[in-house]
């Protein structure tokens, strides 16, 4: 596996290392935002650009990712999602992280899914779609839904096992019914898409801490926009996802190395992005 991608060329400039945007945060989950913006860009990707729902969000992205671009997506312009995507061109989307499941949510969700590039649905993008999952099969981009187990059950309408044939069942299912890349989270994240199937060896249950999933939708963000800022072949979205997955992992287990079982944050995962791409 690629785990950091194929290399660019020595005279790469920021659009060959992929263009993200981020529909992600609210005013009541403003962390959410800087940890998948900062997972994004330490991911590789060459421009993050944060597409910000409320002037809060918009603010801490500013103070905590200054690397970042920030754009207005809030209700004084009408959740102008698509002009914002027209206007910038981003080479893949990430939507939901800390959106929270309200109407403005919905409405941006549903102007996210025109997006002609690849798109993560995480988190509360998932929660507006639960009940019509099927619509995905119109994209024609690929689709990366993040789910963990309960919102999994949500999207499919029923209970989703423990066990790892009851977990690979689900993500199976899941991927079935709506066509796209699923990455079911868990001890062991599955990747599947149609009859490809994997299973991530590495992690750690010190990862057990909120907005690990927020991190992973950014990192993954700036994978797949590589498959189409800088396309190799082997390098499509299926192993852009398992590669993210795996960097993601191992970043958990440098940081609970580093620090303790009890304390590692999803920040800390954040941080070690780069060395987990030199892991052996």
């Amino acid at each position: 596996m690629q785990r950091a991608g194929p290399a660019l060329p020595h005279n790469a400039h920021k659009g060959q290392a992929g263009r993200v945007a981020l529909l992600v945060g609210s005013r009541w989950m403003r962390g959410a935002a800087t940890l998948a913006c900062r997972a994004a860009a330490r991911g590789g990707a060459g421009l993050v650009v944060h597409l910000a729902r409320d002037d809060e969000t918009a603010s801490q992205v500013f103070l905590t990712v200054p690397e970042c671009v920030v754009l207005d997506c809030s209700e004084r312009v009408d959740y102008n999602v698509a002009g914002a995507l027209a206007q910038r061109a981003p080479h893949a989307l990430v939507a939901g992280c800390g959106l929270s499941a309200d109407a403005c949510t919905q409405r941006m969700v549903e102007a996210s899914l025109s997006f002609d590039g690849p798109l993560v649905l995480d988190a509360d993008a998932l929660n507006v779609l639960a009940g019509r999952i099927e619509c995905l099969r119109a994209r024609r981009a690929p689709t990366v839904l993040t789910p963990h187990p309960l919102e999994a059950e949500r999207l499919l309408g029923a209970p989703v096992g423990a066990s790892e044939a009851a977990r690979l069942a689900a993500a199976q299912e899941l991927a079935r019914r709506t066509g796209a890349l699923v990455v079911l989270k868990g001890a062991g994240t599955l990747v599947v898409e149609g009859t490809r199937t994997w299973r991530c060896q590495h992690g750690t249950p010190a990862m057990a801490k909120a907005g690990m999933g927020d991190v992973l939708a950014g990192l993954l963000g700036a994978c797949l926009a590589r498959t189409v800022s800088h396309p190799v072949a082997g390098w499509d979205a299926y192993a852009a996802a398992c590669s993210a997955v795996e960097r993601h992992a191992l970043a958990g287990e440098l940081a609970e190395r580093d620090l303790s079982p009890n304390g590692v944050l999803a920040s800390d995962l954040t941080e070690r992005l780069p060395a987990a791409e030199r892991h052996p």
